[in-house]
């Protein structure tokens, strides 16, 4: 029960940094990797391996079958611990049997997928492995979640920095020692990490909250659940990577190297922000959701999702070009260019972020079948769009359409999520955080007229912070949230 709206709310906070640390660790490795394969591969096989990776992720968001994101929704419909063990088994077992198709498909179709990402048969290896990798992942990160459902918070960040160290320390060993294939020897390094980790989440969970039963009833409501997570992470999916395939098709292997590069810098506010969040946000809210104050609470939490956003995006837009200049290794690299396309997709990241919040009433009152609709709606549009202007506008030009399609997220599913859950929005402080988002783009659009040095944007920073204190925040919530950081 939310008896205490600032309880819960601290709650939240801490938890969110908690999983924070671990999201640095489980989500950050393709940012913290930037560096290393930009070092040690060219921009032509940076591109490839983006185009493999994007295949892997792809895969793996069809074949985890939804499962990882029905789990909180079926586990917290119970209170007895047998039935949410069978409810935990049962998801494992459907899981286990989709990454297993996932690898065999790897392997009979690694021709066919080569041909269909490179208009010619190359790298097949690699492709076979990346698939490997990705479907021991899927099963990773299904029992990552129990963890956090469990509230075993401390495990699940200890493994998740361990993963990282591990995954990078046989990636970079695999570049170096191996260097004849060097793309298809990081995927083989992520396999054998992936593995081992596998393991040890096996062990730590399975004598314990593992039972051999199989509820027929309970995986039809997981694999109806399930399937709409498929359909919308496939339009995700399509919606984030079709840019690649559009600038493979119409431009060349090198540019989506520059440009899987640029969006990968801009996920550091997802890695830091959005993915805690949402971790430790996703499970509360399906565990209070019959709670009486459960709307009040959702109004507050949208307001400071909105603040803490602000928060995070000003620096990064403000050092957006140093961060290049430090993760990008190619040579003669356009690195204003990049930091453009990079802060343009961490302000994308961030308004999609918003979903996880106005999605509510669709995921309370399993309507989940809508959400794929909207999402092969906007994807179709931001595909037609890319490919009209690709040629005139280049990388910055698909980078703005996809800023532009973001803004619709959040808005058509809270309005469709009303019908069954609705809670009020503060319009003020949306379009407070409007004017701060522009204010961003227009000095990053302009950045080149400035040329400020470090020490005057140390200034601007502050600068931006005092106008958020004094414009953005009410009195109440300056109260509210030192309240909150500091009980």
């Amino acid at each position: 029960m939310i008896q205490n709206i600032e309880k819960k709310l601290k709650e939240l906070f801490k938890n969110s940094f908690i999983y924070g640390l671990g999201s640095i660790a489980q989500s950050g490795l393709n940012f913290i990797l930037i560096p290393v394969m930009t070092f040690f591969l060219t921009q032509e096989e940076f591109g490839i391996y983006s185009l493999i990776l994007i295949s892997g992720i792809i895969a793996s968001s069809i074949f985890y079958l939804g499962i990882t994101s029905a789990l909180p929704r079926s586990y917290f419909d119970y209170d007895n611990e047998i039935k949410r063990k069978v409810i935990f088994s049962t998801g494992f077992i459907i899981i286990s049997l989709g990454a297993l198709t996932q690898t065999l498909i790897g392997y009979f179709l690694q021709d066919n997928l080569s041909l269909f990402l490179f208009r010619k048969v190359i790298e097949t290896e690699a492709i076979f492995w990346c698939f490997v990798s990705g479907s021991i992942g899927i099963i990773i990160q299904y029992l990552l979640v129990f963890l956090r459902i469990i509230r075993f918070a401390i495990s699940s960040v200890v493994i998740n920095l361990f993963s990282l160290v591990l995954s990078l320390f046989l990636i970079i060993a695999a570049l170096k020692f191996f260097p004849e294939n060097k793309i298809l020897n990081s995927f083989i390094a992520l396999t054998i990490s992936n593995l081992i980790i596998l393991i040890i989440l096996s062990c730590i969970i399975f004598f314990k909250h593992f039972v051999f039963r199989f509820n027929l009833e309970e995986s039809k409501k997981l694999i109806v659940y399930g399937i709409a997570s498929v359909l919308v992470a496939a339009g995700h999916m399509f919606l984030e990577w079709s840019d690649r395939f559009i600038i493979e098709r119409y431009l060349n292997i090198s540019e989506v190297g520059i440009y899987s590069a640029s969006v990968r810098i801009g996920s550091l506010i997802n890695v830091l922000m959005i993915i805690p969040f949402s971790q430790i946000w996703n499970p509360m809210m399906m565990e209070y959701r019959n709670d009486k104050n459960i709307k009040d609470f959702f109004s507050k939490i949208t307001s400071y999702f909105m603040i803490v956003g602000i928060i995070f995006l000003i620096p990064g837009i403000v050092f957006s070009f140093e961060i290049t200049s430090l993760l990008i290794q190619f040579e003669e690299a356009n690195l204003e260019e990049i930091s453009l396309i990079s802060s343009i997709f961490m302000i994308s990241y961030f308004i999609y972020g918003i979903v996880n919040i106005t999605t509510a009433g669709i995921l309370y009152e399993r309507k989940t079948h809508l959400m794929p609709l909207v999402f092969a709606g906007l994807a179709l549009i931001k595909f037609y769009l890319g490919i009209l202007i690709i040629n005139e506008y280049g990388l910055v030009g698909l980078s703005f359409i996809a800023l532009f399609i973001s803004l619709f997220f959040p808005i058509i599913f809270y309005f469709i999520s009303t019908r069954y859950f609705y809670f009020k929005i503060e319009i003020k402080t949306i379009i407070k955080t409007i004017v701060i988002i522009l204010i961003l783009i227009i000095y990053k659009l302009f950045e080149s007229l400035f040329q400020m040095n470090f020490f005057e944007k140390i200034i601007l920073l502050s600068l931006l912070y005092l106008v958020v204190y004094f414009y953005f925040l009410e009195k109440e919530e300056k109260k509210y949230l030192k309240k909150i950081l500091t009980k």
